[in-house]
């Protein structure tokens, strides 16, 4: 899968490269399909990596539970590196489903586009969010 995902962003490297030598609508049609495949890979990837590091979580949280760690729960799940993953792939699901209703590239001009200038928002300050 990670194969497939650099293949599509090299693929849209080059259509752009394409359109702006060129200027043919055609080719943005193609680059918004190939950023539609792209970010259905991506999103499929983190729901893949979610779930296996969420059953990773649930085991670690049977053993913390035997162990006795007076830790809470919330503060656990915030900390843990499987929770974040899991609502990375929440918001790489959003970005995949309300970028393929864009009528334009690039601008928020309807809803849809405004949703998926936020995921993007949402993806990029994540790290700096969950501190």
């Amino acid at each position: 899968m990670i194969v497939a995902i650099v293949i599509l962003r090299i693929m849209i490297a080059v259509v752009r490269i394409r359109f702006i030598l060129g200027g043919d609508d055609a080719l943005q049609a193609m680059v918004n399909h190939l950023h539609i495949g792209y970010f259905v890979l991506i999103a499929v990837l983190e729901c893949l990596s979610a779930y296996f590091l969420l059953t990773i979580f649930a085991s670690a949280k049977t053993t913390s539970l035997k162990a006795a760690i007076q830790t809470g729960l919330f503060q656990y799940l915030m900390r843990s590196t499987e929770v974040r993953l899991a609502l990375l792939a929440i918001l790489g699901t959003m970005r995949a489903i309300t970028y393929s209703f864009q009528a334009t590239a690039q601008s928020a001009t309807n809803v849809a586009s405004q949703l998926d200038r936020f995921a993007y928002t949402m993806e990029c300050v994540f790290p700096v969010i969950m501190l």
